[in-house]
């Protein structure tokens, strides 16, 4: 008996699928080792989270360096406790702010796809990072 092709195509992952290369149709490269892709995941966002995670440990050196002292009032010497405030609530601040933009990141990326907010993310880099050297030209 001869087997239909459907059969066989029930068996095969679609291209385009999670553990299909869309452009080739070949699997992943780290698909028979998960364990691998799990610590490049776990180092990736170890080296790449930024200041904000550290905050507990980046608020003293802050303060110590006289980040936010306007704080303590004036003719104040040295740190206070008002200016170890006014440091870890700007980094909450910062922190929430970052959070949000994640969450509406993440509903954009589910309506419009991958590509187009990627672009998008990248234009908005690039149009901050023009924005920020404005005021050194003058």
């Amino acid at each position: 008996m001869a087997q239909s092709g459907r059969a066989s195509e029930a068996v095969r992952p679609r291209p385009g699928s999670l553990t299909m290369s869309p452009k080739s149709g070949e699997a992943y490269p780290m698909q028979d080792r998960p364990w691998l892709r799990l610590l490049l995941i776990v180092w990736t966002c170890a080296v790449c989270t930024g200041v904000l995670p550290g905050a507990a440990l980046f608020v003293q050196l802050f303060v110590d360096a006289g980040v936010g002292s306007s704080a303590c009032g004036p003719g104040v010497t040295g740190s206070c406790d008002k200016q170890f405030v006014f440091v870890s609530e700007a980094f909450t601040s910062a922190t929430s702010v970052s959070l949000i933009a994640n969450f509406i990141g993440g509903i954009l990326f589910d309506k419009f796809g991958g590509n187009r907010v990627s672009k998008a993310g990248a234009l908005m880099v690039c149009m901050g990072l023009i924005l920020v050297q404005i005021p050194l030209l003058g």
